[in-house]
């Protein structure tokens, strides 16, 4: 029996479970390969559509087994250095156009799984750090990102609204013209015509001709809001 394999998570402790659950957020069909038969057990019972495959992730029968021949991509998130490198080396043999992602803890070996034939290599802790310090001074882009996978876990969209010389929404605020109630949108950001960007809309939020809006909601809301605009 062949199992879906957009892509291959390889281990699934702290990282690889927080990685295989965002790619299953986003509808891809996975396999988790994970060497610890408990915890597989563990995983299947709180993880639902994961599909495991028991076994070390640097053995070509293993990764065969999780489809590595067909798979889009495949991410290393084993703890050791080592493994992952070994992980990395034998993926790029069995499979020399699929994407390979991989951890890595001391930041003397991204050289290493470089040259295995890594095509992203992710230290955790840099990787920590980096999102600690955008969330500090660009909060905003954290929100688009949080926008991106609300969009995808209910169905929604996001969608750029260009009001042009409409002069109908000119000069309201968000809340009186129903953005939510009347047509099911969630206005996210404003883009002035200026170029200045409004990145926390409130209900008393102005609108201005040409503005351009950032928003979410199904495909049927924004067709009958753009019938009407």
């Amino acid at each position: 029996m062949l199992l879906p394999s957009n892509y291959i998570v390889a281990g699934y402790g702290r990282v690889g479970s927080f990685v295989a659950n965002l790619l299953l957020e986003q509808k891809h069909d996975i396999v988790v390969i994970e060497g610890d038969t408990e915890h597989i057990a563990e995983a299947e019972v709180a993880a639902g559509g994961l599909c495991f495959v028991a076994g070390s992730a640097d053995h070509e029968d293993v990764l065969g087994q999780a489809g590595i021949d067909r798979a889009v991509g495949i991410c290393f998130c084993l703890t050791n250095d080592a493994d992952n490198l070994l992980g990395v080396l034998t993926a790029r043999t069995l499979n020399p156009d699929i994407f390979i992602s991989t951890r890595v803890d001391d930041a003397l070996n991204q050289t290493k799984m470089e040259f295995a034939g890594a095509n992203d290599v992710v230290s955790p802790t840099s990787a920590a750090a980096y999102s600690m310090a955008i969330r500090m001074v660009q909060p905003s882009e954290v929100k688009a990102w949080e926008w991106i996978r609300v969009s995808n876990q209910e169905g929604y969209v996001l969608e750029t609204v260009q009001l042009g010389d409409t002069t109908e929404f000119a000069h309201r605020n968000v809340g009186d013209i129903g953005f939510r109630s009347q047509y099911g949108l969630r206005v996210l950001q404003i883009m002035r015509e200026d170029g200045t960007l409004v990145p926390d809309v409130s209900a008393a939020t102005i609108l201005c001709p040409g503005d351009s809006l950032l928003a979410m909601g199904s495909r049927e809301d924004f067709a009958q809001f753009c019938a009407e605009l």
